[in-house]
């Protein structure tokens, strides 16, 4: 996070990722508290990612977070990793 392309490509070469250490959060089950520490989520998106669950009822894809207003594509690139459906 915060690395631009021109620090990235020298040390490419050199960074993995282990995607077996990820810990998935279940989105339709998460409380505020436990999504506002990922550090992809702002204190507002979390809040309104569970009022908008809360209101019309659990996720069944990555697609339906696009639902919300303040929820765009590449926001939803950078966490549908993390998360569970």
């Amino acid at each position: 996070y915060g690395m631009d392309d021109e620090r990235y490509r020298p040390i490419q070469e050199q960074v993995y990722v282990d995607t077996s250490h990820i810990k998935k959060i279940s989105i339709n089950s998460v409380d505020y508290q436990s999504l506002n520490k990922h550090p992809q989520i702002t204190s507002k998106e979390a809040n309104v990612i569970i009022q908008y669950r809360n209101q019309h009822g659990s996720f069944t894809r990555p697609e339906d977070l696009l639902k919300i207003a303040i929820i765009n594509e590449e926001f939803l690139r950078k966490i549908e990793p993390y998360l569970e459906f």
